[in-house]
């Protein structure tokens, strides 16, 4: 049987440190599922909103791992992400801030275009940069 990983905030904070919180005005609640991607200070797992079943990741960043120099930079990443809406860029959801860790809720994506690129080496220059040029 899978062991099952609740995501929970009690505080109903659901905004990025220095950011109003009345967009979201609670907290979600998701069942986290499989590991998708792991890096230095975060790891990124699928994930399911417990009340509408929305599938989405979420990305868990160990805040004590975080220099000031990065807490600066995740600061801008997610601001950047909240004012960005174009379909080539994965959507911020939400952003649940806790004392130790700092959850961003996403769009669940289908990989992105690296992968792409490396499961089919086949595609020619001129597909490399018609995909390019769709990001732009």
């Amino acid at each position: 049987m899978q062991s099952r990983e609740f995501l929970f905030d009690p505080g109903g904070r659901a905004s990025a440190p220095g950011s109003s919180s009345s967009s979201t005005g609670i907290a979600g609640l998701y069942d986290l599922r499989e590991t998708l991607g792991k890096g230095h200070y975060a790891t990124v797992k699928a994930a399911r909103h417990v009340f509408t079943g929305e599938k989405v990741a979420v990305k868990i960043i160990d805040k004590s791992k975080l220099d000031a120099a990065s807490r600066g930079s995740l600061l801008k990443e997610v601001l950047c992400m909240k004012l960005v809406q174009h379909p080539n860029v994965v959507k911020l959801y939400e952003v649940i801030d806790t004392r130790d860790k700092l959850y961003l809720v996403l769009e669940l994506g289908n990989g992105d275009l690296y992968d792409l690129i490396q499961k089919r080496e086949q595609i020619f220059k001129i597909q490399r940069v018609w995909l390019l040029w769709e990001l732009c």
